[in-house]
């Protein structure tokens, strides 16, 4: 078996919010490009799959040296599931001893997530002997404000009156969709990415955003544009700084 992970990226071409959501252009580059660059970057990984039926999205794999698995009709609609997916990449892409023994998932929808993320992340997946690891980041505000709305109009389930102040609410994580680790065995005994004991790796909030709707994308922009003009930043001074030295 390959005992470094691979990443499998999974990136189909239909989307009801967001036509063809995956290969939007998000600074410059198509989205699905960023969990590949990540993935690249993060040296983590033996082999990285993207997994699509648009020739498009697959192509952008080629282009960037990693592997295409085209994905078959009747896992490519709505109702498919992303376990269906995994294992179609595993059966079809490392049959028998060529499996790994744990993979990734990075979807595409998550763009912001970094290389670092996923080497923070596979660090405490084997410092824990893990078989199923999760990205997490906070929630925004606190669980105590959530609840729903009923039939009359009025909103119910909360429990806004057991807090005085929104600091004295309990730091509370949720899944953030941007990196899930699992062992490879444990995944095609049981058929399913997550499993009890569940590890995680917290990422800033600005790492998780989870792009479903026109809204998240346009933060996604936005956070995207940031994170570039520091990193011009960071080169400038970094030459600036050499040619004090010099």
């Amino acid at each position: 078996m390959d005992l470094k992970p691979w990443a499998i990226i999974p990136a189909r071409a239909g989307s009801k919010r967001l036509p063809n959501k995956n290969m939007m252009t998000l600074a410059g580059k198509p989205l699905v490009a960023w969990s590949i660059e990540a993935a690249i970057e993060s040296a983590v990984f033996s082999r990285i799959v993207v997994s699509s039926d648009s020739e498009d999205i697959l192509q952008v794999a080629h282009d960037y040296g990693v592997d295409a698995c085209k994905r078959d009709a009747s896992i490519s609609d709505d109702v498919a599931t992303t376990d269906l997916v995994i294992k179609h990449v595993l059966e079809h892409h490392a049959p028998g001893t060529e499996r790994p023994t744990a993979f990734a998932l990075l979807q595409p929808t998550t763009p912001l997530r970094t290389a670092g993320d996923i080497q923070n992340g596979w660090a405490v997946y084997v410092r824990e002997s893990s078989t199923c690891l999760i990205g997490v980041s906070t929630v925004d505000h606190p669980t105590e404000w959530n609840g729903f709305i009923g039939s009359t109009g009025e909103f119910l389930g909360h429990r806004i009156f057991s807090i005085q102040r929104s600091q004295e609410a309990q730091k509370v994580h949720r899944i953030n969709g941007a990196l899930y680790l699992r062992d490879t065995e444990a995944f095609l005994g049981s058929g399913r990415l997550l499993a009890d004991p569940m590890y995680c790796v917290e990422m800033p909030r600005e790492h998780s955003v989870d792009i479903d709707e026109l809204i998240d994308f346009r933060v996604a922009e936005e956070l995207a544009k940031d994170r570039g003009i520091r990193l011009a930043l960071d080169e400038i001074q970094d030459r600036l700084a050499s040619h004090s030295e010099d």
